[in-house]
């Protein structure tokens, strides 16, 4: 779905994919408001050791690195920290910013979810509990 149009920049324009808009229609005209998960974290998409991506089940060329912990937020508490690279949370495999977000758009807040992230070399398992994100 395109959201806008830049007229004179030869047919540049922003959309939104048709999932995510089917989703928050969804949620609009069962709920009336739109509701996301949130961690409280900031990330960034990074490429893995390539001598890591062959000893990941299943393969993973890619995950989020942990930029950014918000104080007193769901990832401080579920003991993220900086530096750690998120791979999976649940048996969803988060190669990506966008994974991230779509894991937290399509799964439930308030649940407990284990995590797995790459931290100094090991990887560790920690749970996390998504909370609803504050309405703008």
């Amino acid at each position: 779905m395109n959201t806008a149009v830049v007229f004179p920049a030869q047919g540049l324009c922003f959309a939104i994919p048709i999932n995510a808009v089917k989703r928050v229609v969804g949620m609009l005209i069962s709920t009336g408001k739109v509701s996301r998960g949130y961690l409280g974290i900031v990330v960034q998409t990074v490429k893995l050791p390539r001598r890591l991506t062959r000893t990941l089940e299943p393969s993973q060329e890619s995950g989020v690195i942990v930029l950014d912990v918000a104080p007193d937020s769901p990832a401080d508490r579920g003991k993220l920290m900086g530096r750690d690279i998120i791979l999976r949370i649940a048996d969803t495999a988060i190669c990506s910013i966008d994974d991230l977000h779509r894991f937290l758009d399509e799964h439930a807040f308030g649940k407990n979810y284990e995590i797995i992230v790459l931290r100094g070399g090991s990887l560790k398992r920690l749970n996390i509990r998504p909370e609803e994100m504050a309405s703008q």
